[in-house]
């Protein structure tokens, strides 16, 4: 047994969290009748630690009246105040994990920064400096909008406003940061890595 809490939404999705005996977290979110195609999941740190995502897509056969269950599991290890996002694709009644990417994020494109001129891809000391401390900046301006929740001396109306405002200031310093990476010469930054950093910081903004 556990305490919980339930909410509705006017979609007819379900939203319950439990804090069971042992002092783990179990919450689920129910989506009836969800459309065939690709969700994702943004799994965010509020502490460290190991943490599982189940998504379960459960059909019954309307002859038959025969359940089945298809199940897709996400694993990983929680950093706080760090976002994961994940996605699983949903066709007919099957979910599955979609594996082509990695989940991609702020530390994520970091120690690819740092393999990348490991690798001779990134060729200059100074480039893997400057590319390294503007990403990081990204994680500061990142950090203000987590925090923004708990500044109680901010409107609900005002810290939304504050939110949008923070959000096109990440997504502008990553248009930023990928137009030095493009007009930057491919004998200092390698085009596979161009590419890849690009691709990864395309999937960060908000």
């Amino acid at each position: 047994m556990g305490v919980g809490t339930d909410y509705d939404y006017e979609n007819g999705a379900f939203y319950s969290k439990y804090l069971l005996e042992n002092g783990e977290e179990s919450e689920f979110l129910t989506i009836p009748n969800p459309i065939d195609g690709e969700y994702q999941i943004i799994a965010q740190g509020t502490g460290t630690g190991n943490y599982k995502i189940e998504a379960t897509q459960i059909s019954q056969n309307e002859e038959t009246g025969e359940v089945t269950e298809s199940i897709a599991v996400i694993e990983g290890e929680a950093q706080e105040g760090e976002e994961t996002k994940h996605k699983i694709k949903k066709e007919n009644n099957e979910v599955t994990l979609n594996k082509e990417k990695q989940s991609i994020t702020i530390d994520s494109i970091l120690k690819d920064i740092d393999n990348y001129y490991q690798q001779g891809l990134i060729k200059t000391k100074k480039d893997k400096k400057i590319l390294t401390q503007a990403v990081k900046n990204l994680k500061h301006i990142q950090l203000s909008l987590e925090k923004l929740p708990s500044y109680w001396i901010f409107s609900s109306k005002a810290k939304e406003k504050l939110t949008q405002i923070i959000q096109k200031r990440f997504n502008r310093y990553v248009d930023i940061i990928i137009n030095y990476i493009n007009q930057h010469p491919d004998q200092f930054i390698a085009p596979e890595a161009k590419e890849s950093l690009i691709e990864s910081l395309e999937e960060v903004k908000y």
